[in-house]
């Protein structure tokens, strides 16, 4: 595959760390509680602080740490455009803002690559949802993958050299054919699957059972609540 993006589903699922042991549940109310620390901390010791977690978790979780620091930078872009407004006040607080978004996007993208959003999903009360969600899910990958080759290939044959409107109408048109090949291709699966005895069900719900691998989570999370109240 060209993207990386694929590879959030292959850690996620394939990895074999204590952390990817641990019940999701107790994983999503880890990730809410810390979350919701990281946006109302005050002071840079909060933060960094709740940066040397999410890396010791990483490490704990067997994660590539290169990998992940790297997909986390793309988040501080958007948090940049934000920080940049509040240079007029203080470079502080621009600073703060920056690391604030930094740990709020390592955090999220150590969750989705440790728990499977299968599992996730499962907790979806209303069954047509849920299987919507997961067939799209399924289908989110093809089209990056698909859509990341088609935009290569136009690259070979010089699309970057073209004028902005050539370029712009270019990949409109490879928006456009992507399109069509998945709603085709997605017909075509579920007729296979209907030949296959698919009745519109997905069996996903699974019963919530916590292990002694769930002590780690739960011991992190005694930490970082008492870091937030000791800073």
């Amino acid at each position: 595959m060209n993207s990386e993006i694929y590879l959030i589903d292959v850690y996620s699922n394939k990895k074999n760390s204590i952390i990817h042991k641990c019940s999701f549940i107790s994983k999503i109310i880890f990730t809410f509680v810390f979350l919701f620390m990281i946006i109302f901390s005050k002071n840079y010791l909060e933060i960094i602080a709740s940066i040397f977690v999410l890396f010791s978790l990483i490490y704990l979780s067997k994660l590539p740490f290169l990998r992940i620091l790297k997909w986390s930078l793309y988040g501080i872009i958007f948090g940049l455009m934000f920080a940049v407004s509040q240079l007029f006040y203080s470079y502080s607080l621009a600073i703060f803002t920056i690391l604030k978004v930094f740990s709020c996007v390592l955090l999220m993208i150590w969750f989705t690559t440790t728990t499977g959003f299968i599992d996730v999903f499962s907790l979806v009360p209303s069954k047509t949802i849920r299987n919507m969600l997961i067939l799209t899910y399924r289908f989110f990958f093809i089209i990056i993958d698909n859509f990341s080759r088609r935009l290569k290939l136009s690259k070979v044959r010089g699309i970057n050299h073209s004028r902005l409107i050539i370029r712009l109408k270019s990949i409109s048109n490879i928006i456009a054919h992507e399109l069509i090949h998945v709603l085709e291709k997605a017909e075509r699966v579920y007729k296979i699957m209907v030949l296959r005895g698919f009745d519109g069900k997905i069996s996903t719900r699974k019963k919530i059972k916590f292990t002694k691998n769930d002590l780690v989570i739960f011991l992190y999370l005694i930490g970082v609540i008492l870091i937030w109240i000791i800073l």
